[in-house]
């Protein structure tokens, strides 16, 4: 088979599984898709490595992973480890694993594995002794991490336990002290608590809360976990690969964060025009109530630092007239952009995008029009713009069931976004205000302040997410995880964190230097980036002579960087030529290696920056 025939099955393939969800459709076509794969040129960009292992024949969960990775754009490779082999495999080195080296390991073990007295019957034995079986089962976990962690930094996704659908006492469970139920939370709660203050980079996937949103009784075909040992139905590995996927595009930055909202049918029923705020169904009863239970649901995504906008095709001051409807539960102040006018929706998307500075694929959109809807796709296939059911009773539940919007860990900066933009409104403000035009004097009467720390534990989320999300002032675009992070800081790299405050606030962490030795007196920036929010107040140049220092004091002479073109970073260009550096290498496809000698090109701060730094050797 040719190239061309090859992308047109391909093609073929990607369009069915985006039609059609199901298990059984993926069982079938993960198999051909695996053939396509083997015959087509590798996609560094697009490959996504990960390790299956656990208890039970596990490769139908490999075979719809595969499939969802394909639906959400990534080439996957994966390494199944043998039957119920997990642990020799995490435990050896030299093991089949570590020589695949994921990027991700996904590790399902069943409860009867880990704590087989307390799955079948643990009354036969006392309530300290199940206490006991209880940690003798953790700790088995925490060796298994501990050593796959000595060897690997990828994403760790750990099943909890699922509780017996059936306590051994039946109905009478929950008179003992100590039954299946509470036995089962308790290990569970201790195994979030071991997996979030232990480890880095190992996450919790809620196995027993996939399988009671499908139906226990429906999670498991129980002839085929006797004839094959199969642990899942067809309707259960839908659901758990769906829940996979979230992890997934979380660890890999394809968070999303704004979500910009329809107004007429969408916020509430009715059309403000022609209805008027009176006539609008919005309310406690139906179907008003449903759009008042889509809103909090709204909120609860604004509380988490996901930005709002509008984009509405209606009369400006109608449709604002709509937010003093007593049942709103948004109001004006919680949208960071707004475009309510009569102008094609795209064009008003692309407004939206440049003003808050973030990307079209930043973006989710939700209109209750087919017909918007189709429009933004044609032009703007960046944007996801997923249907909204025809009932709005069913709008809150398509927005938890949307995961554009997951992220790994819920960080300071998350939760301060929408304070940040209206803060950035304020300092636009003070810039149109600015009397002499100077950009000088705008950024001196920011009264900047930058604080540079050594990264701890605290903050690698936040770095994290930096890397997988920043573009426009990101000189190599490497992406990072906590783990590798933290590996490269305990390998001696310097890895530096920055954080802006200004008259207007706390801008928080907008920025990463990581730095690493390449010879006796040469160290490299690996990783140079600036949030958007923080991109032309010259705050770089603090970052930069905080590295220069760090490297100084251990014993480097010189520093070099890279910087490698991507079609959003432009911005960040120039940096190096700015603040000293001399060109030393171009290659063909645009890179450029940049080289500054520190004895005699001292790196300078500008005098409306003052500089918070903490110890340079950390």
């Amino acid at each position: 088979m040719d190239n061309v025939d090859t992308e047109e099955t391909l093609d073929h393939y990607l369009r069915l599984i985006r039609d059609d969800r199901s298990a059984r459709t993926a069982l079938m076509v993960a198999p051909r898709l695996a053939a396509l794969q083997q015959g087509s040129p590798p996609d560094p960009h697009a490959e996504l490595r990960f390790a299956l292992l656990g208890s039970g024949t596990l490769d139908q969960l490999r075979d719809c992973l595969a499939v969802g990775c394909y639906r959400d754009g990534w080439r996957p490779r994966i390494h199944l480890s043998g039957f119920d082999q997990y642990a020799q495999e995490m435990l050896v080195p030299a093991s089949a694993l570590y020589r695949f080296d994921p990027q991700v390991l996904i590790l399902a073990v069943h409860p009867r594995q880990l704590f087989p007295v307390l799955h079948e019957y643990p009354f036969e034995i006392t309530v300290s002794e199940r206490e006991m079986a209880i940690e003798a089962g953790l700790d088995t976990v925490r060796q298994l991490l501990t050593a796959f962690r000595r060897q690997s930094q990828a994403v760790v996704i750990l099943h909890n336990m699922v509780q017996p659908q059936h306590p051994a006492l039946g109905i009478a469970d929950w008179r003992d002290p100590f039954g299946q139920r509470a036995i089962f939370n308790e290990i569970n709660m201790r195994m979030a608590r071991l997996a979030r203050d232990e480890f880095l980079g190992v996450h919790i996937l809620d196995a027993d809360a996939v399988q009671a949103r499908c139906g226990k009784s429906r999670a498991t075909d129980v002839r085929l976990w006797l004839a094959a040992r199969l642990p899942w139905s067809e309707t259960m590995l839908q659901e758990l690969t769906t829940e996979h996927m979230r992890y997934l595009g979380a660890a890999f930055g394809r968070a999303r964060k704004c979500l910009v909202l329809d107004l007429d049918g969408t916020l509430w029923g009715g059309v403000v025009g022609e209805d008027g705020v009176e006539g609008l169904k919005l309310g406690a009863d139906a179907p008003g109530n449903a759009y008042v239970m889509f809103q909090r649901e709204i909120l609860r995504l604004w509380n988490r630092g996901v930005l709002l906008a509008i984009c509405s095709k209606n009369d400006p001051d109608q449709a604002m007239a709509a937010f003093r409807h007593p049942a709103m539960v948004l109001r004006e102040s919680h949208f960071a952009a707004q475009r309510i006018n009569w102008e094609p929706k795209p064009s008003n998307l692309r407004q939206i995008a440049a003003e808050l500075d973030i990307g079209l694929d930043s973006m989710v959109f939700l209109d209750d029009n087919p017909v918007e809807r189709a429009a933004v796709r044609a032009a703007l296939p960046q944007v996801l713009c997923p249907d909204l059911p025809t009932d709005p009773a069913y709008y809150r539940q398509a927005l938890v069931e949307l995961s554009a919007f997951d992220t790994l860990a819920v960080t300071e900066e998350d939760l301060r976004r929408n304070a940040a933009y209206t803060a950035r409104t304020h300092r636009r403000r003070l810039e149109a205000d600015n009397s002499d035009g100077s950009v000088e004097s705008y950024l001196s009467k920011l009264e900047t302040r930058v604080e540079i720390t050594a990264a701890s534990a605290g903050v690698l989320p936040r770095l994290a997410q930096l890397t997988q999300k920043t573009n426009q002032f990101n000189l190599t675009t490497r992406r990072y995880t906590e783990t590798e992070i933290r590996a490269l800081q305990s390998d001696g790299a310097i890895v530096s964190a920055l954080r802006v405050v200004d008259r207007f606030g706390d801008n928080g962490i907008v920025g990463l230097a990581i730095a690493v030795a390449r010879s006796h007196d040469t160290w490299e920036l690996d990783v140079l980036l600036l949030s958007c929010r923080v991109i032309g107040r010259d705050v770089e140049s603090g970052l930069l002579s905080h590295v220069a220092s760090a490297v100084r004091a251990r014993g480097g002479a010189r520093i070099q960087g890279w910087f490698l073109p991507t079609e959003r970073n432009g911005p960040a260009r120039d940096c190096y030529a700015r603040h000293g550096f001399r060109l030393h290498t171009a290659t063909t496809d645009g890179g450029e290696l940049w080289e500054i000698g520190l004895e005699t090109n001292p790196i300078t701060v500008p005098s409306w920056i003052e500089m918070e730094d903490a110890a340079v050797v950390a």
